[in-house]
């Protein structure tokens, strides 16, 4: 760093018992004047009094700045952890835990050009937070404080913060940055020098304190270094007595007081609230990080304006001319697709125009009531403030007041909107930096896309699988050709709204087509069905990454999903449609995963079935969940067209899938910046709607090599596994024929490329005794477990529901509590957006699987205590007032929520009855098992189904179970 400057620094001198800040051999006249080439690192500390619903106000403030680091006090936050805002940057909070009162708060607000240099975050509590980072070669500590009003306090609070500091790595740099809540005060040589109208006062207790663990520290007090006018020093204001004060402060360790430029308050930062924004300025030598490049605009087409007829007219009649210039002999299908693509891209461009989307504009979906009309009231709010610093009469304080409200009305009707439209669209129903593979971090936007690439492309391309095979002769066949008919009505099930692929064609644009655009398509259609080939766009995916949870830098914390071009998914659709009419009649019945009229629920009633009876009749069951090793993106190709032949599918159809896979590759896009192409040799395409049919067919291939063993029986039916996907249960009667069809399910695994993984498949046995059943898959033991959560519902070794239904209100209490403070008591939301949330969020969770319950008394009971916990506080009331649940159902228009129940129970028997007589789901609802003696348990159902099945007489009253 450059060489030291003298100037005022903070410290102890002992006489009489007071504490002065004392001068050193010269004082500062003025803010450095530095080369401007030098590197500046821009601080602030702000306590804003409540950062809820300010975010995006907040970084258009300290953007306006340029600031760097941000200390903020008083957020009111709740929990610790991270959160990115608005135009990348980061928020690192500290707060109070949940059901405790908000009273202080820390957070420290992150540039995004310095999101790669954090090393760690610690927060201490609601008053005390660390951030480390490296910044232009040198370890800086930042810590944020918030100090206590009473004086009685502020010992244990400087004990905290001195433990924090301790704990800083040696050799490195210190920043405070905050509301110390402590006057310092200035000896007589200092006050003689400022020209300040009104002098601050003298040390409080507080400030005695703070001076001393500042000189026993060797830590400076940056606020009194420079001289500057007393607005431009007081940090806190009390307009209505006429007090102010200087409390925030930015304090440094003894290596960074000579390179402090300047240290003064911003009056123009504007956050509603009674404290200034402090800025400190840092010379800095060494190299700045740089930050991965974001596009400087983001522009998209207006496709929703295709909704509106005239515009959708004119899009239709500028594709028909496209069409009447494309000749009458099919070329091949590149460029047949180019011409398709830019005719799209052209009618689209011209008729609904385009418009600058994202944080280019300040938008941002993080905040979506962040709208124009909140925009303007808070823009009118800061001039108002302005207006005010500027005259200060009792007129412009009336006029910010007045502006102050009018902002607040708008964020709270914006806020009340957003949460509307959410529990609707509900109830309808980045990252800047990386590690690389050995955890060297990249900053740099190749490096970043690069390793984005490397890390998919060794993710969805092992090295274990089995290679593909050829085509054989006979798959050469011509067949029938694709008709109008089948492609309209797939486009016409295209759901709006959805994101494009490489192409960037909406489904929008697909929707909109009339007679002559949709003929176009199905010619293209036609071309590829041919052909046996289909453009490289329909086989380009992009993988765009989501993030989970742990460290964002580190690439396996993410989920990747993929984007495939729409009018290749239609093409797809069309084909899964075809290879579904063959393959169907030919799944087991075991299998309910991506099949038409079956669910979860299925597969959830048949085990519930299995569990009443055997518990019953003392039969005993063995049981093992298996869990495969990322199987969709394990299937070997060449194992899927075999199994495609011998599931009965011809030979032309089977090209024409294959097509979709010869050049099948991804790219990975991130923070608008796009990788290079990869292929993807391995695995079913993500996205596709052919995928799920192919893989249920692999699976249900594999089930059958299971099979062999006797499984469980219930009368003349067998049952020896449960599929859904490749969620897979094996039953069997002992744990001899249970480890038999364990090893031949495992070796049907393995000869078609997938692995079981042992870490997560476990055992379970159903017995009134306790029974030890030890699995193996080769020389590993799976674990044997006394309950299993199967499709998310939790079943036991003791065949009981009960815990399934502690657990779900368990589960809906927990959301209750969650949503306590940001949605139920809210004020600002009305009840419309307050019962969306309750109808979408609140009553799935605590009703999932009750197709399954016994509503006995006390199940209804607790339900229902449940239900209305959530009402009541939504309609403002306790138990202590004594209103009927009846009167607050009808006052709010929700019905009873065991009414919903038992209408659900009652649709779900209406398709149990409609069931086809053969189903195993029908035969296992008549029958018990045949073995073992029936005794009284009071703590199970012990009935079984007796249905009048001829003629369907149930069948009439399926419509009215579901009004």
């Amino acid at each position: 760093m450059g060489p030291p400057s003298r100037g005022l620094t903070t410290c102890r001198r002992g006489q009489g018992g007071r504490v002065h800040c004392v001068l050193g051999s010269s004082r500062r006249q003025g803010p450095w004047q530095s080369d401007p080439r030098l590197h500046k690192l821009a601080l602030g500390t702000w306590n804003v009094t409540s950062l809820v619903g300010k975010e995006p106000e907040l970084v258009r403030e300290v953007e306006k700045f340029r600031l760097d680091i941000v200390g903020l006090t008083s957020t009111h936050g709740k929990g610790s952890g991270t959160s990115l805002l608005e135009r990348g940057w980061t928020l690192y909070h500290s707060g109070v835990a949940n059901g405790e009162r908000r009273r202080a708060g820390v957070a420290i607000l992150v540039a995004p050009q310095l999101s790669a240099c954090i090393l760690e975050f610690t927060p201490v509590d609601e008053r005390v937070a660390s951030l480390r980072l490296r910044v232009g070669g040198r370890i800086l500590t930042v810590v944020c404080a918030y100090g206590p009003n009473s004086s009685s306090a502020y010992p244990p609070f400087l004990e905290s913060l001195e433990g924090v500091l301790e704990s800083a790595p040696s050799g490195g740099s210190l920043i405070l940055l905050g509301d110390f809540n402590a006057h310092v005060g200035n000896d007589s040589v200092t006050v003689e020098r400022c020209d300040w109208e009104e002098r601050p006062p003298d040390l409080n207790p507080s400030g005695v304190l703070l001076l001393d663990f500042c000189a026993r520290l060797r830590l400076s007090i940056t606020n009194t270094l420079f001289r500057h006018k007393g607005v431009h020093m007081c940090t806190w204001h009390q307009d209505a007595l006429g007090r102010r004060s200087m409390i925030d402060f930015v304090v440094v360790s003894s290596d960074l007081r000579p390179h402090v430029l300047d240290t003064r308050v911003k009056r123009g930062a504007e956050l509603s609230t009674d404290h200034h924004l402090v800025v400190s300025w840092l010379r800095w030598w060494g190299r700045m990080p740089d930050r991965p490049g974001r596009p400087k605009r983001d522009v998209r087409v207006c496709w929703e304006r295709l909704a509106e007829s005239p515009v959708r007219r004119s899009f239709n009649s500028h594709l028909r001319e496209s069409f009447d210039h494309v000749p009458g002999e099919a070329g091949d299908i590149e460029s047949e697709w180019a011409m398709f693509r830019a005719s799209i891209a052209e009618a689209a461009d011209r008729c609904c125009g385009r418009k600058v989307v994202g944080a280019c504009r300040g938008g941002n979906t993080r905040t979506r009531w962040w709208t124009p009309a909140v925009r303007d009231a808070v823009k009118l709010k800061k001039e108002s403030y302005r207006a005010l610093l500027a005259c200060g009469t009792p007129e412009a304080a009336d006029g910010y007041r007045r502006a102050k409200r009018s902002a607040a009305t708008a964020v709270a009707k914006a806020k009340t909107r957003a949460w509307e439209e959410f529990g609707e669209d509900m109830e309808n129903d980045f990252r800047t930096a990386s590690k690389s593979g050995d955890g060297v971090l990249l900053t740099s936007t190749r490096d970043v896309v690069d390793r984005w690439k490397e890390y998919f492309e060794d993710l969805l391309n092992p090295t274990n699988t089995p290679s593909s095979e050829e085509v054989g002769p006979g798959d050469l066949e011509m067949g029938y050709h694709i008709s109008g008919a089948e492609v309209a009505e797939v486009v016409k099930k295209l759901l709006g709204g959805k994101a494009p692929g490489v192409d960037e064609i909406h489904p929008e644009f697909l929707k909109a087509l009339d007679v002559v655009g949709l003929s176009w398509l199905t010619r293209l259609c036609n071309i590829a069905w041919t052909s046996g080939a289909v453009p490289l766009d329909w086989q380009t995916g992009v993988v765009v990454p989501l993030f989970k949870k742990g460290d964002r830098r580190v690439c396996s914390n993410y989920r990747g999903i993929t984007l495939l071009s729409l009018p290749g998914k239609v093409y797809s659709e069309v084909l899964e449609r075809r290879v579904r009419r063959i393959v169907e009649p030919r799944i087991q019945e075991e299998q309910c995963g991506f099949r038409p009229g079956r669910g979860t629920v299925d597969q959830l009633y048949t085990l519930s079935r299995v569990f009443e009876g055997a518990w019953e009749f003392a039969q005993p069951v063995h049981m093992c969940f298996v869990d495969l090793e990322k199987a969709f993106d394990r299937v070997p190709r060449g194992v899927l067209w075999g199994v495609l032949r011998e599931y009965g599918v011809s030979g032309p159809l089977i090209r024409a899938v294959r097509s979709l896979y010869d050049r099948c590759q991804s790219l990975v896009r991130i923070a608008g910046s796009k990788s290079n192409s990869f292929p993807v040799r391995v695995g079913l395409r993500q996205g596709c709607p052919l995928s799920p049919i192919l893989f249920i067919i692999v699976m249900d291939r594999i089930s059958r090599c299971s099979h062999g063993v006797e499984g469980v029986r219930f009368g003349d039916l067998r049952i020896r596994s449960l599929l859904f996907a490749d969620d897979v249960v094996l039953l069997a009667s002992s744990a001899r024929d249970l480890q038999l069809s364990l090893d031949r399910f495992a070796a049907a695994c393995e000869a078609a490329g997938m692995k079981i993984s042992t870490s997560k498949s476990e055992a379970m046995v159903l017995n009134r005794k306790k029974v030890e059943c030890l699995l193996r898959v080769k020389e590993e033991i799976l674990p044997q477990v006394e309950e299993f959560k199967y499709l998310g519902v939790l079943f036991t070794s003791e065949g009981r529901m009960e815990r399934e239904i502690d657990r779900r209100i368990g589960a809906a209490s927990t959301v209750m509590r969650t949503l306590h403070r940001s949605v139920v008591v809210k004020r600002e939301l009305s009840r419309k957006a307050k019962l969306s949330i309750y109808r979408s969020i609140f009553v799935p969770t605590l009703t999932y699987g009750h197709e399954l319950w016994v509503m006995t008394e006390r199940t209804r009971s607790r339900v229902q205590a449940a239900e209305m916990s959530f009402l009541r506080r939504v309609a403002g009331l306790s138990l202590r007032d004594r209103v009927r649940s009846s009167a607050i159902r009808e006052e709010l228009g929700v019905e009873s929520l065991l009414l919903r129940v038992e209408r659900s129970q009652m649709g779900w028997l209406g398709h149990l009855v409609g069931c086809p007589l053969d189903a195993s789901l029908v035969r296992c609802s008549g029958h018990v098992p045949p073995v073992g003696d029936p005794r009284e348990d009071p703590g199970h159902v012990g009935e079984t189904m007796s249905l009048d099945w001829s003629g369907n007489a149930w069948g009439s009253l399926r419509m009215s179970w579901r009004k």
